[in-house]
């Protein structure tokens, strides 16, 4: 189990690594204020990965790996809807498919953040 995430979290990097950088082709398609939605689109992408990345050990850590994800995820899928009439379609698919995964990084944290404040209480 362990090592199915180890795998799939690098794909998920690589993902929003690759689509925010496609992304930065695009940018002289646009005009304002749609590009500047897509600019910080891709700084929203690009800081995801990096917290992404991040290791979070302590229970402090994860909290504010929590509350920062979940501001970040929430601004890229305000900047999807924004953008989703404007984007390709292998844009859109690809930002849904993070948007998902993103989610689902938040609910897995938020379950060890539950662990780790049930430890401690129990101990």
């Amino acid at each position: 189990m362990a090592e199915e995430k180890k795998k799939k979290q690098p794909q998920l990097l690589e993902r929003m690594n690759q689509l925010a950088t496609k992304l930065v082709g695009e940018l002289t398609k646009f005009k304002e204020p749609e590009r500047g939605y897509l600019s910080t689109l891709i700084l929203l992408l690009r800081g995801a990965t990096y917290d992404l990345e991040q290791e979070p050990a302590t229970l402090e850590q994860m909290l504010v790996a929590y509350s920062t994800l979940t501001l970040k995820a929430f601004k890229i899928n305000m900047y999807y809807n924004l953008l989703k009439e404007k984007l390709e379609a292998q844009y859109t698919n690809e930002l849904q498919y993070i948007r998902e995964q993103l989610l689902r990084r938040l609910d897995a944290i938020n379950r060890m953040i539950k662990k780790r404040v049930r430890a401690s209480v129990t101990e």
